[in-house]
Order: structure tokens, then C-alpha cells, then sequence
């Protein structure tokens, strides 16, 4: 009715190159996923426009030819039969499950990665406690039913989120020779959430948090807390404002028990995970993630309230830059050891590192 030979809709999609595109529409939908997505897996940052430019470009020449030499000789009955495309579908699809099933059993393709990379893949690793201790959702493990671990003596607590899973376990392996332990006390995807009203939290991370201060508050032989929440929790900048006040309450509730409290700052994050930086690294040994100045950048908010807190012998900082980063950059790897277990979290090896300016804290 509306496009017609007759009408000007019609007389538009009737032009050849618009048609030319309708019949190459579905190979070219076909085309830009591999081809967008390797390019993703290939650049350790966001693939450039000039690069999306080349593969639009590619993706509508792979398209034509594809149309041309296999979508329209399929569709011809006469040049392939369908007995032919089934048997054709059958042997690819056995193909592609063959391949899915050899990389599952070898656990992925190993020989992409040289030794001094694969020294790098073995070193990263994530705390052993993380399945057991680390709860998170509505039906969350009550902090009274939460982990200890490391000495017998629990003195010390590990509150926050995610992040904290990892240094937990490496503050225990430091704890641990002077018989002293640990309570652990981390909510997936939490933020500081207390009784300031209009904050956005997780499905249970509210009443957690109230019960998790309870339980560190009413436990007399717990005298110091590490608390470890990600920038995550104050990337929303509707909600940010709301957490930091958060923030600085269960901050001041625990200073005012007469808790010792240690305050993590942002933690460097990657802009890959560190398998592609592993794969990517032209010195393994030492691997560079980001520059230090868009570190800074991307935490400005968090960093400068956390300036102007009053840091004192029992409110103390614990800055994970000072050890991951120098001057100019920020690292994935540093002596041989994967700082990072995926895109964001902190390896075994990078909490090792990063607490390494806890021990003259330590008793």
C-alpha cells in the first residue's frame, strides 16, 4: 500500500544498492559477531573506531561473497540437494562439538601459552575459603555463622564485599604464626549500607551489614577490622554521596567500640581479564594494566573523600597503588606473580603484596 512501484517508498526501496543490502543482510548479520568479537579478544583495550570502521567494511565484502558463493547456491535445489545441506549440517555440527569437547578435556588450548606464561597462569589463584565463607542474596550465611580461620585467637575481622575475599585469606597467612585468626565477613556486590535511608544496596546487603557490625561489636576479642569495599560500590553517581555517608558511619560505630579500623583504597582495576594480559606480554616478568593517571581519574570521587578523613593511630589507610603501581603506571604482573585473578579482583599474590604494608601493624 505504502511502497508500491508507484510511490516514492517504493521507488526508494527499489534502489539496487538498497536491495543489494536486503539480500546480504543476513550473512552480514552472520559476519560482524566473530569478527567484532575477536577484535574484542585481540586488544587488551576497547578496539578502536578506525578498526570498527575496517570491519563494517569487511563484514559487507565477507557478506556479498558469502551470499553469492554459498547462501544462493544453498538455496538452489537443483545445484544442492537437502539431503546434501543435512548431511553437510551433521558433519560441521560433529566438527564443532569435537573441537568444544577436545578443548574441555585439555582444559583449553595450552600451547598458546609459552612456559614463562604458563608459570603466570599457574599463579593465579583465588582464596580457598572464597566457596566456603563468601555469601551474598537474600538467603545470605549469617555473620554469626560467618568463617574463622588462621590462629585460634580471633582478633582481627575482614568486612566488605568481594574485594576482601582475597586479602582475608592473605591477612590469615600473617596472622596465623602468632596464633592470631580472623573472622570473615564479606557480602557479594555490597556496598556501606546502614540506617541512611535512600541508598540502592543488593538483595539482602542491608540487614548483613547491620547484623555483621552487631556481630563485630559484640565480639570484645576482635580489635581491629579491615574493611574492604571495591569502587565499585560508589561508581553510581546518583548513590554515591548516600554510601560514602554509609561509609563514615559504620566507620565512626566501630572507632567508637574501640576498634582499631584499616580503610582500603580503590584497587587498580584492569581493563581485560589477566589471562590477555598474560597472552599479550612481551616481558611476562613485569606486565603494565593501566596508566597510574587514569587510576586516578577513574577513582577522583572516592579518593578525595578519602583524603579528608582524619587518619590517626586507630583509623589507618592501606592503599593498594603504592604497591601495584610507580609512577607512570600500574601492573598486571609483577615478579612473576599475577596480581590479579580476573578482570577486577586481587590474586592471592596481589593481597600478599598488598599487605605487605600491614605488618608493622601487626602484632
Amino acid at each position: 500500500m505504502f511502497a508500491s512501484s508507484q510511490t516514492a517508498i517504493g521507488k526508494l526501496l527499489s534502489q539496487k544498492w538498497l536491495v543489494g543490502i536486503g539480500l546480504i543482510s543476513y550473512s552480514a548479520y552472520l559476519w560482524h559477531q566473530p569478527l567484532f568479537a575477536f577484535a574484542r579478544l585481540r586488544s587488551l583495550d576497547q578496539p578502536s573506531q578506525l578498526l570498527f570502521i575496517m570491519l563494517i567494511v569487511s563484514t559487507i565484502v565477507l557478506a556479498w561473497f558469502s551470499w553469492k558463493y554459498i547462501e544462493s547456491p544453498f538455496r538452489d535445489k537443483y545445484k544442492i540437494s537437502t539431503k546434501s545441506i543435512f548431511l553437510l549440517a551433521s558433519l560441521m555440527s560433529a566438527v564443532f562439538v569435537s573441537l568444544s569437547a577436545l578443548s574441555v578435556y585439555n582444559k583449553g588450548f595450552q600451547y598458546r601459552f609459552n612456559k614463562q606464561q604458563k608459570n603466570l597462569i599457574d599463579s593465579i589463584e583465588y582464596s580457598p575459603e572464597r566457596n566456603k565463607c563468601h555469601t551474598g542474596g537474600k538467603n545470605f550465611k549469617l555473620p554469626d555463622d560467618a568463617c574463622t580461620y588462621g590462629g585460634t585467637n580471633v582478633t582481627w575481622a575482614v568486612l566488605g564485599n568481594s574485594f576482601g575475599v582475597e586479602l582475608g585469606y592473605s591477612l590469615s597467612k600473617l596472622l596465623k604464626p602468632n596464633n592470631e585468626g580472623l573472622v570473615h565477613l564479606t557480602f557479594s556486590g555490597c556496598v556501606p549500607s546502614m540506617e541512611i535511608k535512600g541508598a540502592i544496596v543488593t538483595k539482602g546487603c542491608h540487614q548483613w551489614t547491620q547484623k555483621a557490625i552487631e556481630r563485630i561489636v559484640r565480639d570484645k576479642q576482635i580489635k581491629n577490622v579491615l574493611l574492604a569495599y571495591s569502587q565499585n560500590s560508589f561508581d553510581n553517581q546518583d548513590q554515591r554521596s548516600l554510601r560514602m555517608a554509609n561509609y563514615i558511619k559504620i566507620i565512626n560505630i566501630l572507632l567508637e567500640k574501640g576498634k582499631k579500623v584499616f580503610v582500603l583504597y580503590p584497587v587498580p582495576r584492569l581493563n581485560s581479564h589477566i589471562d590477555k594480559y598474560i597472552f599479550f606480554a612481551k616481558s611476562p616478568s613485569s606486565v603494565v594494566s593501566i596508566q597510574k593517571s587514569d587510576y586516578l581519574m577513574e577513582n577522583q570521587f572516592l579518593i578525595e573523600q578519602l583524603e579528608h578523613f582524619d587518619w590517626n593511630d586507630n583509623l589507618i589507610a592501606l592503599d593498594p597503588a603504592e604497591k601495584l603501581c610507580h609512577k607512570i603506571n600500574c601492573y598486571a604482573v609483577i615478579n612473576n606473580k599475577a596480581m590479579y585473578f580476573d578482570k577486577f579482583h586481587l590474586s592471592i599474590s596481589g593481597a600478599d603484596l598488598v599487605l605487605t604494608s600491614l605488618k608493622s601493624h601487626l602484632n
